[in-house]
């Protein structure tokens, strides 16, 4: 499945627990935020389907914790970063 909330500037924080259990997400664009934190879990495989993660334009993420992709690191095939934060 895909999730798609690109563009919707209003979203400012995603609980980093949002996407827990999202056994059945391939496909998350989470472009053009105004998010200030990482939105993805910690926890290895809790997202363990995720192929196509796009984070570009979330200009107020400065980093990526040690454990931001633990979540789906088996699974993932596509990560864009891309955008004005300087990554």
């Amino acid at each position: 499945s895909k999730l798609d909330l690109s563009g919707n500037h209003g979203i400012t924080h995603l609980p980093v627990d949002s996407f827990m259990g999202a056994t059945q997400l391939r496909t998350l664009h989470l472009r053009k935020l105004a998010l200030s934190t990482w939105p993805l879990p910690s926890a290895p495989g809790s997202i363990p389907c995720l192929q196509h993660l796009a984070l570009s334009g979330c200009a107020g993420i400065q980093h990526i914790p040690p454990a931001g992709l633990a979540c789906c690191a088996e699974s993932l095939v596509s990560l864009d970063l891309s955008g004005p934060h300087g990554w």
